[in-house]
């Protein structure tokens, strides 16, 4: 049996999304999980909506795929809502992602977020691709971490 329990909480199996294109509407984590994975991890949300990286953000070729989307999504208040519709949905283990330019920012992206029944939280700290726009990420710098 795959079940695995991670910090208190029950996983039909180890398989967990990660944050990314799937994630952005309750309807699609809640695929994921029909589909076999345990749990998923929500596109990381920030503060207000953001269109990112202009198309082409994606190559495929015959054993990869490599993105460059530039953390395009809705906005946290958009994010609350359909998190709350993937709880609707499904039990299954749910973790909520953010990302912001300065620490006070991600604590305000945090608040809102978790109005959504997160089982956990992921702060994205090392975005490599936008760091014209925040800066050097703060996974590059220890004293920021």
């Amino acid at each position: 049996m795959l079940q695995t329990i991670f910090l208190n909480k029950k996983f039909s199996n180890p398989i967990v999304v990660a944050s990314g294109v799937i994630g952005v509407t309750g309807a699609s984590l809640n695929r994921a999980i029909i589909n076999g994975c345990g749990g998923v991890t929500a596109k990381s949300v920030s503060l207000t909506p953001r269109f990112g990286h202009p198309n082409p953000t994606m190559i495929g070729q015959k054993h990869f795929f490599l993105n460059a989307v530039g953390l395009s999504n809705p906005g946290v208040d958009e994010a609350v809502k359909e998190l709350i519709e993937f709880k609707r949905l499904s039990s299954a283990p749910l973790i909520g992602s953010i990302f912001a330019g300065t620490p006070n920012e991600f604590a305000e992206v945090a608040e809102i977020l978790c109005q959504a029944p997160l089982d956990y939280l992921e702060i994205d700290i090392s975005c490599p691709n936008v760091s014209k726009e925040f800066g050097e990420p703060f996974a590059y710098t220890t004293s920021a971490v």
